[in-house]
């Protein structure tokens, strides 16, 4: 036996081989030694040779059970990750089930909820088999919401509020007292472009009062604008009645006056505004502030004498970032005149200057070029090219103007503004 041994050694090397046997460190062929190296985990040394229980292979340097070790079930490193192992075979214990080697309860797992892989939603729990979201939530989007206040989700899953909205108690709401129109909440007793409904835009001359487009007190609509039928000579009475020339509507009623009974107007004085000296100081015109209007002026002298009226605009800078000495362009100052309608416009002269009273230098004055007869106005426009620090204000004189008397006492209209605009200077 111990000559078999020796042969064996010499064709295999440094393992020995047996039918039944593993065999860590066998012996040198040489007198009796045992299992020098020792032997795997529940393996005894027989012979020479390390030998495991009945039943047992060497898996890892231990003597197991194939048949029944959950660590090496079938064979050696083949692990059931905490099933039990029967006959060689990884099985779960009652109530669960092997998903991708691993055993879960499909009536707990929200991972496996049911079946292998169903995955529940966002914020649910698996209950008996089943995905179920919190009491009062739904499922959405593979989520749980609630309905009842999700603006994504609102009253179902397929209602999106608009972003200006609300969600409460499943419905979306503006907030109170407004109305959803497109995509804003507006008020539909005043929103002047949403009034009563989303469809009516009030003309720009009205405003929205209770739902329905009006104008101020004691005015009425004609065309785009608001007016007094009972003042308004081109709307006397009603709209698109106009007064005859030497006509003036009184009470809704085109009568001839005579001036001597209309004061005179308040820029009159004392004293009168009939000079450059005793000019009256309009309200300002600051940079970018807009058209300002004066209203209540009229040509005329109780006593009946010519009269010219004369005023004073202040245009006021505003604030530029700039290097200190770079030319400015352009700064505009607009100045227009709007006549009664019942006038001869080519008696009427309006004349804008800068400077010291009595001499203005330089002045302008408006010409026929200047007239629109659809509104019945001159227009004139200065513009002029500033310097970066220094001051660019000015003081204008506007005179206003007639060659005859023509016993005429409406209101004319004085509307101007001053602004800037960014321009290549020339």
């Amino acid at each position: 036996m111990r000559k078999k041994q020796i042969v064996i050694k010499k064709m295999l090397g440094v393992f020995c081989i047996g039918l039944v046997f593993a065999w860590y460190g066998c012996g040198d062929g040489g007198g009796g030694g045992g299992c020098p190296n020792g032997c795997p985990v529940g393996a005894q040394c027989l012979d020479n040779q390390c030998v495991c229980p009945q039943g047992q292979i060497v898996c890892n340097n231990a003597c197991v059970n194939t048949q029944n070790d959950s660590n090496n079930c079938g064979g050696c490193n083949h692990s059931c990750n905490g099933a039990a192992c029967v006959n060689g075979v990884c099985q779960c214990p009652t109530g669960q089930t092997d998903c991708n080697g691993t055993c879960v309860d499909l009536q707990t797992s929200n991972s496996n909820c049911g079946q292998c892989g169903k995955t529940c939603p966002t914020g649910a729990n698996c209950v008996a088999g089943a995905c179920q979201c919190p009491t009062g939530q739904t499922i959405c989007d593979n989520a749980c919401v609630d309905t009842m206040t999700d603006k994504m989700h609102c009253g179902s899953c397929t209602k999106q509020c608009a972003e200006v909205q609300t969600c409460e108690a499943g419905t979306c709401k503006c907030p109170s007292g407004k109305d959803l129109c497109g995509d804003q909440c507006v008020d539909l007793k005043t929103d002047k472009t949403h009034c009563g409904n989303c469809e009516t835009t009030c003309p720009a001359a009205q405003s929205c009062v209770d739902g329905k487009c009006e104008c101020p007190s004691g005015k009425t609509l004609c065309g785009d604008q608001c007016v007094d039928t009972q003042t308004d000579n081109r709307n006397c009475g009603d709209c698109g009645r106009a007064c005859a020339e030497g006509y003036h509507c009184v009470s809704g009623d085109c009568e001839s006056l005579g001036c001597s009974i209309v004061p005179d107007d308040t820029y009159e004085g004392p004293p009168n505004n009939d000079s450059c000296a005793a000019a009256k100081a309009l309200p300002e015109a600051p940079e970018g502030g807009g058209v300002i209007t004066v209203g209540d002026a009229t040509l005329h002298h109780q006593s009946g004498s010519l009269d010219e009226d004369w005023y004073t605009v202040y245009a006021h800078e505003a604030t530029h970032i700039c290097w200190p000495g770079d030319p400015q362009c352009n700064f505009y100052f607009d100045v227009s005149l709007t006549l009664p309608t019942s006038v001869d416009h080519t008696n009427y002269q309006m004349c804008v200057g800068i400077g010291e009273c009595p001499t203005l230098n330089p002045i302008f004055c408006t010409e026929e070029a200047d007239w629109n007869s659809t509104t019945h106005t001159y227009t004139m426009t200065l513009a002029w090219q500033g310097t970066c620090g220094l001051p660019d204000s000015w003081t204008f004189y506007v005179k206003i103007s007639k060659s005859a008397n023509d016993n005429n006492c409406d209101q004319y209209t004085l509307a101007y503004q001053f602004y800037f605009i960014e321009e290549t200077c020339e």
